[in-house]
């Protein structure tokens, strides 16, 4: 009599939990979670469950011997393992009222940790006769995705989403990823349910602009003082030309010197283009250093100059994103040249044409406070595009491996606060590089910073070490900060941490008044190796103007 009383309450619980919406609460929070610009992470507490839980004693029970996943086929072969691994762990248990109960609530954790928070989760009408236990998978789709102001689909929305027809928080935050690449757009994503068809749903987009061109003026001081003692720069950025969430800058530069016997001149393009969980980036650069310290001759001294020439093509594939890390597989080519020249005529010996492959990883993790970020690359040169060489034949094919670690955490004490930011490069070669390509050098703002070098000292392996400290002041826009940075190269691999270095200190303010930008600074090196000469205190400032 026990026994078909068991299977009757069964049946009733089974019957009201199939009008149960497992995933209604967390959609609500992913709702407004998706909103918000960065960063886009699913707010689920999941200490709430207890993976590890031991089903409770009950009596009487159901013992399970096969449980069924209907629908199951509709998502990821991952999570279909996911589920096979809950449904093996109760195999052979006999589960009550409860049991079931939890059960199900870790079925609905698997699906809302992989992003699936309008799928909902249900115990269908069963006989429970030979010990099987059917669940019932009802997706939650997304029916149309559209922008608000035309209240249409576009080409550019088909881009920057995942090609699915289940909704899931992490496509969606990928699509909105995408949608920024076009800074000035400032989308946002609001998700509404479909009142034409069940379990569905709408993604509309919300947009500032469909596109714009901005720029950015600067003065800055803050150079290498072999090249330029002050420079002069603008940045023309283009957001969505060509509405497909591309990003477009054009940066051009050169030194303000009254003095004429040195120089610099710098240009740089960049353009990035999103699609769905790819993106592509084409950059290039052209730099020209010169100066009147060449050869003297009786009409006066002959200007001796280098020019750099770089193309990069670069491509970056989402591999794995979860709600609280992404990680990213990187892959390109690039092209570098340097000429010399004493007057006009060209020195041969500095002549280079190097070409170069490289592979990496990338990973992104949101940490409780702060982020955390990880990156390893391998590069290699190439024969490829008429690669010449240095003709030094002590000079093997590059071969690198380049590491590097950054984390950012924000902290309050007495209502004040604080954000603390570090990061570590690395870079190791098989064999000697080429100084006038891919060697790295103390000095300038990326690396060891306000570090004046009157001689740059450069080598195949190095060690670069920053840290930053910010008070964000009572007055909005203004920033407090300094800085300790330890940067070291060398030839020599297993010394790359120790034989030429520098170690620097700044303090500044930095701050916004409305189109205007500024940083102020005073600098010391503190501790250095007898061949990187530097001056005992620097300043600097750089002025910015946006428009």
């Amino acid at each position: 009599m026990k026994k078909y009383l068991f299977f009757l309450l069964l049946a009733i619980y089974s019957h009201g939990y199939a009008q149960v919406d497992v995933g209604k609460s967390p959609l609500q929070e992913a709702r407004q979670e998706i909103t918000q610009q960065q960063p886009v992470t699913i707010p689920i507490n999941l200490k709430q469950i207890n993976k590890n839980q031991i089903y409770p004693v009950e009596f009487p029970c159901l013992n399970i011997k096969f449980v069924f996943f209907n629908g199951q086929e509709l998502f990821a072969t991952s999570l279909q393992k996911k589920l096979s691994t809950l449904a093996d762990n109760i195999i052979g248990q006999c589960l009550g009222d409860e049991g079931v109960k939890n059960f199900l609530t870790k079925v609905n954790y698997v699906f809302i940790n992989a992003g699936y928070v309008t799928t909902k989760i249900s115990l269908p009408e069963q006989s429970f006769m030979y010990g099987i236990l059917r669940i019932e998978l009802i997706p939650g789709l997304i029916s149309d995705i559209r922008y608000a102001d035309t209240g249409k689909s576009h080409y550019s929305l088909h881009t920057a989403f995942p090609q699915a027809t289940i909704l899931n928080v992490q496509d969606i935050e990928q699509g909105l990823e995408n949608l920024q690449n076009s800074p000035s757009t400032q989308p946002q994503i609001t998700v509404d349910d479909d009142p034409t068809t069940a379990n569905s749903s709408i993604l509309t987009i919300k947009r500032q602009k469909k596109r714009a061109i901005r720029g950015r003026f600067s003065l800055d001081n803050s150079g290498l003082r072999d090249h330029a003692n002050l420079m002069i720069d603008n940045v023309l950025m283009f957001d969505n030309p060509t509405l497909l969430n591309d990003f477009f800058y054009f940066y051009i530069s050169r030194d303000l010197d009254t003095d004429h016997s040195r120089g610099v001149k710098i240009g740089t393009f960049f353009y990035s283009l999103p699609f769905r969980n790819w993106q592509f980036n084409l950059s290039g650069n052209y730099q020209d250093q010169y100066s009147a310290d060449g050869i003297k001759t009786s009409v006066g001294n002959l200007y001796k100059s280098n020019r750099s020439k770089s193309l990069t093509a670069q491509g970056q594939y989402l591999i794995k994103r979860r709600y609280n890390s992404k990680t990213y597989l990187n892959f390109g080519t690039s092209i570098m040249t340097n000429n010399g020249y004493i007057g006009d005529y060209e020195i041969s010996v500095y002549k280079r044409r190097a070409t170069y492959w490289n592979v990496g990883l990338k990973h992104q993790q949101y940490l409780p406070r702060g982020e955390l970020n990880l990156a390893m690359e391998y590069k290699q040169g190439a024969d490829w595009f008429g690669a010449m060489p240095s003709p030094a034949k002590e000079l093997k094919r590059p071969q690198i491996f380049q590491f590097s670690a950054a984390i950012n955490q924000p902290w309050q004490i007495s209502k004040q606060i604080f954000l603390y930011e570090a990061s570590a490069a690395i870079q190791l070669s098989r064999s000697k590089l080429d100084s006038l390509i891919v060697t790295n050098g103390i000095g300038g703002s990326n690396s060891v910073r306000v570090a004046m070098l009157t001689n740059t000292i450069s080598g195949s392996n190095s060690l670069l070490i920053k840290n930053e400290i910010s008070w964000l002041t009572p007055l909005p826009g203004h920033v407090l900060y300094a800085t300790l940075d330890y940067g070291s190269v060398s030839e020599d691999r297993a010394r790359f941490w120790r034989d030429e270095y520098l170690v620097g200190t700044s303090l500044g303010l930095k701050g916004s008044y409305k189109q205007l930008d500024y940083t102020i600074f005073v600098g010391f090196p503190l501790l250095n190796s007898s061949d990187s000469k530097q001056d005992h205190m620097v300043s600097g400032f750089r002025l910015t103007y946006s428009y």
